[in-house]
């Protein structure tokens, strides 16, 4: 015998058609083989009053149910299922199977099974029962995006599945484009079945906080939220958000996601639910106030992970202590958790016009995502951040926005928008007798014009931002000026005074505390030394910077020194090591949309596979030339160029190996780097031999090159 607690009582045999044996039964079956006192089911039976005939009419309705679960047998026989006692009555079954949409935490010694959304194969299979398989397998692609916006929900696919079933003429990819867009709750409605109908009966068993959390919750653009964010919206404490939470997570209106690297739960409305209640907007509940207060929240917390990633963990801070405990142990684990939700809320916040607000949530996000930024997220935050800050009686703002839409671009390779926003920045920054900002704008102008060949123009930025940072006590960024100036002379052939900048540079970081200031100057020192042979040093240095990108984990710069580490093992002939590192880089770069920087970590495995795969090799190198071509990147094409030589000069192609290094060395004369050029001019077959315009040109550039061997 079977029985069905899932809206109307049912049974696998005959019910009376009253209601009253059924509330009866239904009370029974909620508490399985106990006795049940009669005063409890007149209770449950007549909540607002018992009549005084209430025992007589309990004990008739048992009656009647017997017949029914137990026909033909005494009342005290020994296989009666509803049995009397000396002050009630007890329904004896093997188990209750009871469905609800809350989880029912009052049924002691129940055995809960959650039942979750279907997957890929399943949500087909309901679909492909009821609108036949043949349809669904026509249109394969169009039965992704209808599973997928139906959210593995059950009675949405049984909606839309119905709907394809009745209308043959429907095609499954027009049905999944209506289902794209605010309006998917009408689409999922067929006859007296609707999605929309399923959500309002939850929503209206919710309390009233409960619903007005809702209503805020759907109010706001975050995918996720966390305790301490629904504690900032709802304007209460932490655990009573966190309480709140938790029971519309019961209600099955909120999905737990997972736990963040904080350990903070995080929580996510459904989509359906977020549709609902944005159809019944609420002027008092989801009010600029609220949607304010969380994102000064997000500001709040963003600034003081700023803070302790620039000073340490000794930071001053204002945020809750629930929160701020969890976020000075592991700053970097909330910025990774976080940094989505800033972007979020910058576009909030402008959408609101709030624009103090904007600039700084802007500002925090380009602090916080350093040199991960990329993709469009990045791009736009930027833009917002711009608008907004040229909205401010203080300027400052918009020329910092300018300098990070130039440092966006000139990760992506694009140079002359890079250098067009760069010199924006500067231009701004001298308007504000801004002397740290100019310095910042000059350092980054140097960097795009050596790599497009100015190399002259460079070195005057360098030393007019060195100067400018003096002046106004800078140590931070004479530190940066004076790697990028190290960087900038051993290309140009001067190794002595590159030599010095380095030294000066790492000096300059350990009086700012060291840390990735120091790593970053080490390892552009260490990719120099490498390249004049010091080995030993190199790899003393590298080896302490991919340290600090792993404790601080800081994965794109961990990606760039395990590349520099790749090319020394490289040089020494440890290909195995050599490849690991540059492999771990490369997988780095690509999980990160770093397609440049993956670029010349594709050049350096054309090198490390050189000698055991060409084959391999050029197509490391091919790879690489494709996306330099596509961002004009002429130093990546001749370093690309220079590999491809070797490796058509190692397979016995002496005239295509000629014709690339030839190549290669006019790409780096046009640049104005020497070094590079003797580089691609040593490789040229027959060089030794005679004269020739080669070994013309390498006593030319030979004449360029200032000799010295940097030493610590």
């Amino acid at each position: 015998m079977e029985f069905k607690v899932l809206g109307p009582l049912a049974a696998s045999v005959n019910l009376p058609s009253a209601g009253q044996p059924r509330r009866l039964l239904s009370v029974l079956l909620a508490k399985p083989n106990e006795f049940v006192h009669r005063d409890a089911l007149v209770d449950e039976l007549w909540p607002e009053g018992a009549p005084s005939s209430a025992a007589a009419i309990v004990q008739v309705t048992v009656s009647k149910l017997r017949k029914v679960l137990s026909p033909g047998l005494e009342p005290c026989g020994a296989e009666q299922r509803l049995r009397s006692g000396p002050l009630g009555y007890r329904l004896t079954v093997c188990a209750v199977l009871v469905t609800s949409r809350r989880r029912l935490l009052g049924l002691a010694g129940a055995r809960a099974v959650e039942v979750t959304g279907l997957d890929g194969q399943e949500a087909f299979e309901l679909l492909s029962a009821i609108a036949g398989r043949d349809r669904l397998l026509a249109e394969p692609e169009a039965v992704t995006r209808l599973v997928s916006r139906c959210q593995g929900l059950a009675l949405a696919l049984r909606v839309a599945g119905t709907k394809l079933a009745q209308r043959p003429h429907l095609l499954v990819s027009e049905l999944a484009d209506r289902l794209d867009g605010e309006h998917r709750l009408d689409e999922l409605t067929a006859g007296d079945v609707s999605v929309r109908a399923t959500v309002a009966t939850s929503v209206r068993d919710c309390s009233p906080p409960e619903r007005d959390a809702l209503r805020l919750l759907g109010a706001l653009d975050l995918r996720e939220v966390t305790e301490w964010s629904a504690a900032a919206l709802l304007d209460l404490p932490i655990p009573a958000a966190r309480d709140l939470l938790d029971t519309l997570a019961d209600a099955h209106l909120l999905r737990v996601a997972d736990r963040d690297q904080l350990d903070f739960v995080r929580y996510e409305l459904h989509d359906f639910v977020r549709l609902y209640v944005g159809e019944r907007p609420s002027a008092d509940l989801s009010g600029h106030a609220a949607i304010r207060r969380v994102l000064a929240a997000y500001l709040a917390a963003a600034e003081h992970v700023v803070s302790l990633l620039d000073r340490g963990p000794d930071a001053p801070g204002s945020l809750e202590p629930a929160l701020a405990d969890r976020v000075r142990t592991d700053p970097i684990g909330w910025r990774d958790a976080e940094l989505d939700n800033v972007a979020v809320a910058v576009r909030m916040a402008s959408a609101h016009g709030w624009y103090g607000l904007t600039e700084r949530l802007s500002a925090a996000y380009s602090a916080l995502a350093d040199v991960q930024l990329s993709g469009q997220s990045a791009h736009v935050v930027s833009v917002l951040g711009l608008a907004a800050a040229r909205r401010l009686p203080d300027q400052s703002g918009a020329a910092v926005k300018l300098l990070d839409l130039g440092a966006l671009h000139w990760e992506h390779g694009r140079s002359r928008r890079a250098r067009h926003y760069f010199a924006m920045a500067e231009a701004r920054f001298r308007e504000l007798d801004d002397p740290r900002g100019t310095g910042a704008a000059l350092i980054a102008l140097a960097d795009v014009d050596a790599d497009i060949g100015d190399g002259s123009r460079a070195i005057q930025s360098l030393w007019q931002a060195l100067d400018l940072l003096r002046e106004c006590g800078d140590v931070r960024g004479q530190s940066i000026a004076s790697y990028q100036l190290g960087s900038l002379l051993d290309d140009l052939g001067d190794v002595r005074g590159a030599g010095e900048n380095f030294e000066i540079s790492m000096l300059l970081a350990e009086r700012c505390g060291g840390g990735r200031q120091y790593d970053q100057a080490a390892k552009r020192y260490a990719d120099v030394l490498r390249r004049h042979g010091h080995h030993d040093e190199a790899q003393l240095l590298l080896a302490d910077a991919l340290d600090g990108a792993v404790r601080s984990h800081e994965r794109h710069w961990e990606a760039h020194v395990l590349r520099s580490l790749g090319d020394l093992h490289t040089e020494v002939g440890e290909a195995g090591e050599s490849e690991r590192c540059l492999a771990r880089s490369l997988e780095l770069f690509t999980q990160l949309g770093h397609q440049h920087a993956a670029a010349y970590t594709h050049r350096s495995l054309a090198e490390a596979t050189l000698a055991a795969d060409p084959s391999l090799a050029e197509w490391h190198l091919r790879t690489a030339m494709t996306t330099f071509r596509e961002l004009r990147d002429r130093r990546g094409a001749g370093y690309a160029m220079l590999s491809l030589g070797r490796i058509r000069g190692r397979t016995g192609d002496v005239s295509a190996a000629a014709k690339s290094l030839t190549t290669a060395a006019d790409v780096f004369r046009e640049l104005g780097f020497p070094l590079w050029e003797l580089r691609a001019l040593s490789e040229l077959p027959g060089l030794e031999s005679g004269s020739s315009p080669s070994r013309e040109r390498t006593r030319e550039a030979l004449t360029k090159i200032r000799i010295g061997v940097p030493t610590r």
